[in-house]
């Protein structure tokens, strides 16, 4: 009788150690499964940030490549198509020689402040040549582009307030857009502030204008 229940306790015991190992399986195995569902969570997460920087990173790049294709706004323009004339009649103008500092900006300067003008941004840029005189072109941004001939001061021996009675008739002049409104086309206004990316972009169109600041000075 003993032994039948010693048997009986020695089974009941291995049962039990038998079902806990079960139990302690599954939850090693449910364990395993949920650390695969989370680095597979994490895993497709990374790989979800990464595809969005890299599509900021297109679209960053296709918006600044298309920018490049920005044409300039009717106040930009000017800056652009005076300084391409300048260029474009160097070898006639020739500004491009050393020079003394005749002080003209400073005097001129205080010339418009004394009639009541402040804060006007210009440039003067003095020739050596006797074909342009004097002349006022216009620059970017409101800005203000003076031509003097060296000759033709020289010639007349003026003097800094004479030059700068000259320079401020031209300044009206550019104030009153008489060269802007010569020199603008119908096609050149059109294209103002329009973006060409993509699009055939027409260069007659500047070579056109930039031919009538010719006919105007």
């Amino acid at each position: 009788m003993k032994i039948v229940f010693m048997l009986l306790i020695s089974f009941s015991v291995f049962a039990q150690d038998n079902s806990s190992s079960k139990e302690s399986d599954k939850k090693i195995i449910d364990f395993e499964r949920i650390k695969n569902v989370l680095k597979n969570d994490l895993l497709d997460k990374e790989a979800e940030k990464k595809t969005k920087i890299l599509k900021k990173q297109k679209i960053k790049k296709l918006q600044s490549n298309k920018e490049k294709y920005d044409f300039p706004s009717e106040d930009d323009i000017w800056g652009f198509l005076s300084e391409m004339w300048l260029v474009k009649n160097a070898p006639i103008l020739k500004w491009d020689f050393e020079k003394v500092d005749f002080g003209l900006e400073h005097s001129f300067s205080k010339f418009l402040e004394t009639m009541g003008i402040y804060e006007k941004k210009f440039k003067i840029l003095i020739v050596n040549t006797p074909t342009i005189t004097h002349m006022g072109i216009p620059g970017s941004n409101g800005e203000y582009i003076f031509l003097l001939s060296l000759p033709f001061m020289r010639k007349l021996d003026l003097s800094k307030l004479e030059i700068s009675l000259i320079m401020f008739e031209d300044y009206l002049r550019v104030e009153n857009q008489y060269l802007q409104k010569f020199v603008l086309t119908k096609e050149l206004k059109q294209m103002l502030g329009k973006n060409f990316h993509n699009k055939k972009f027409d260069k007659k169109v500047i070579f056109d204008v930039v031919k009538k600041y010719d006919n105007f000075i």
